[in-house]
């Protein structure tokens, strides 16, 4: 019986570690589909991030060997929305590093990238 207390406790305390030590650390995340696109290419990007009153700006940009293209949206602090979601249509033919950057009051920066393609490229 003991142990099964013990593992219980274990994997209980090892689940809220995971749950609130990786959410407290991560200010900003993001989930772009699909991965791959036919030409021209079209993204859904989602920026997670967590609602604080230093939030600013979020900079999206998604960037190849032949393009760029980038965008910003003004953040209103605690009151903006938890999810932020954007489009990038029309991309030409190429492999591209999609980054977002949240900035603070402060002018400090955290981004999180994924690498898409369009037209078999990546």
């Amino acid at each position: 019986m003991q142990l099964r207390l013990a593992v219980l406790v274990a994997l209980t305390l090892g689940t809220l570690g995971v749950a609130t030590g990786g959410a407290a650390e991560k200010r900003l995340r993001i989930d772009i589909v699909p991965r791959f696109s036919s030409i021209p290419g079209a993204f859904r990007v989602r920026a997670i991030v967590a609602p604080e009153e230093r939030n600013r700006t979020l900079e999206v940009v998604a960037d190849s060997a032949n393009y760029y293209r980038s965008s910003t949206i003004v953040l209103d602090g605690a009151n903006a929305a938890k999810v932020t979601e954007m489009f990038l249509l029309n991309l030409p033919k190429g492999t591209y590093q999609v980054t977002v950057t949240l900035t603070d009051a402060e002018g400090n920066r955290t981004s999180d990238s994924r690498q898409v393609g369009v037209g078999g490229a990546i």
